[in-house]
C-alpha cells in the first residue's frame, strides 16, 4: 500500500508540474540557461545514442507497441469481466485510470527531454536579428545567388548520395550551433524513415519524436525532398523547438554543408521560398534561369507530395498543430513556417550568413 501511495504521489507531482509549466511558464532567459543550455543537452547526450543504435524508428515503434498492448489488455480484461458478470462501466474506470497514468508519464517525459525548450529564447532574439522586413533588392540578390549555387552544385549522374549528404548537413549543424552557443551538441546520426504516406498524407514532410530525439522523414518523399527536410528535423533534435528557429538553422546548415548534393538540395528549397515573394512574372523568369534538372526536381517533389496528400486530413492536422504550437508559447502557430525568408535576409544584414 505504501508503494501504491508513493506512486500516486509521484504521478500527482508530475501532473501538477506539467500543468504549472504551461500555465505559469518561467521567463525565457531562465529556460534558456537552466534547461536548453543546461539540463536538456545532458539528457540528449544519453538518449540520442540509444536511438542511433537502431535503424528503425524506435520511439514510434515503442509507442505503437504500447498502444497495442493497452488495447489487448482492455480486450482481455473486458472478456473476463463479461464472463464474471462484472459491468463494463466498472472496468472502464480502471482502463481510464491506466490510460491517464500513461498520458501523465508520456507528457512529463516529453517536457523533460525536449518540449520545455519551446519556452526558451527565440533564435532571432539571441542572434539580435532585429525586425526589419526584406526589401525587393535583397530578395532579388538572394534569388540570383541561389541560382548560381544550384548551377554550381547540381550533382552529376550517379553522384547523389543521400547518406553522405545527411551526414554533411549534420556536421554543418554541429559547427553552426557551436558558433552560436559556444559548445557542441548531440545530434542524431540517423535520419529515420516512417512508412510512405504516414506524414505526407497530412501535408507534413518530417517529424521529431522526442522520446529518443529521433528525426524522421516520410519514406514516400523523393530523395531531394527528404534532404530538404533533414536540416529542419535535425535542428529540432538539437533543441531548437520553434519552427522558425529550426527553419533558419536547418537552411543555414544545408547551405554551408561541405557536400555539394546537400548544398544543392538546401539551395533548391530556399530558392522556392524566396521565389514565392516575387511578382508572378519575375517568378517565372527566376525559374527559367534554373537548370532543367533542378526544375524537374522541384516539380517532382511537389507532384509526389500532392499525390500522397489527403486534403481533409491536412486541413484538420494543420488546425490541430496550430493549436499545439500556440499552447506551447509560439504565438504565430503554423505561420512560423513562413518566416524563413525574412530571417535569412536579416541574418545576412548582421553578417551571420552570407549570400551563397
Amino acid at each position: 500500500m505504501r508503494k501504491l501511495g508513493k506512486w500516486k504521489t509521484c504521478l500527482a507531482a508530475m501532473a501538477a508540474g506539467s500543468i504549472l509549466w504551461n500555465v505559469f511558464p518561467p521567463p525565457a532567459p531562465w529556460v534558456e540557461l537552466g534547461y536548453s543550455r543546461g539540463l536538456q543537452p545532458v539528457l540528449a547526450s544519453v538518449v540520442i545514442p540509444v536511438g542511433d543504435l537502431f535503424p528503425f524508428p524506435l520511439g514510434a515503434l515503442l509507442c505503437a507497441a504500447a498502444a497495442a498492448l493497452m488495447l489487448g489488455w482492455i480486450a482481455v480484461d473486458g472478456i473476463r469481466a463479461l464472463r464474471g458478470g462484472i459491468p463494463l462501466r466498472r472496468r472502464a474506470l480502471r482502463w481510464g485510470g491506466v490510460a491517464l497514468q500513461a498520458v501523465i508519464i508520456g507528457y512529463a517525459w516529453f517536457l523533460l527531454a525536449w518540449g520545455a525548450g519551446y519556452r526558451r529564447e527565440r533564435l532571432e532574439d539571441r542572434l539580435g536579428l532585429g525586425s526589419a522586413r526584406p526589401e525587393e533588392g535583397e530578395i532579388e540578390a538572394w534569388i540570383a545567388s541561389l541560382t548560381g549555387m544550384i548551377r554550381r552544385d547540381l550533382p552529376a549522374p550517379g553522384e547523389r548520395d543521400e547518406v553522405r549528404a545527411v551526414t554533411s548537413i549534420r556536421e554543418s549543424l554541429v559547427e553552426l550551433l557551436r558558433e552560436w552557443e559556444g559548445r557542441g551538441r548531440s545530434i542524431p546520426h540517423r535520419l529515420k524513415r516512417l512508412p510512405a504516406g504516414t506524414l505526407l498524407a497530412s501535408g507534413t514532410v518530417g517529424m521529431l519524436i522526442p522520446f529518443f530525439l529521433e528525426a524522421h522523414v516520410d519514406a514516400g518523399d523523393l530523395e531531394v525532398g527528404r534532404l530538404q527536410a533533414a536540416g529542419h528535423e535535425l535542428a529540432h533534435a538539437a533543441g531548437l523547438c520553434g519552427e522558425a528557429d529550426a527553419d533558419l538553422a536547418g537552411a543555414m546548415a544545408g547551405l554551408r554543408a561541405r557536400d555539394p548534393y546537400a548544398r544543392y538540395a538546401a539551395a533548391l528549397s530556399v530558392f522556392r521560398d524566396f521565389a514565392q515573394h516575387l511578382p508572378r512574372d519575375a517568378m517565372g523568369k527566376a525559374y527559367a534561369e534554373l537548370p532543367a534538372e533542378a526544375v524537374l526536381d522541384l516539380e517532382g517533389i511537389a507532384k509526389n507530395r500532392k499525390s500522397y496528400r489527403a486534403d481533409t486530413l491536412a486541413r484538420v492536422g494543420r488546425r490541430a498543430y496550430d493549436s499545439y504550437l500556440r499552447s506551447h508559447g509560439l504565438e504565430e502557430g503554423v505561420k512560423e513556417y513562413g518566416r524563413l525568408v525574412e530571417l535569412l535576409v536579416r541574418a545576412a544584414r548582421k553578417g551571420i550568413v552570407s549570400l551563397p
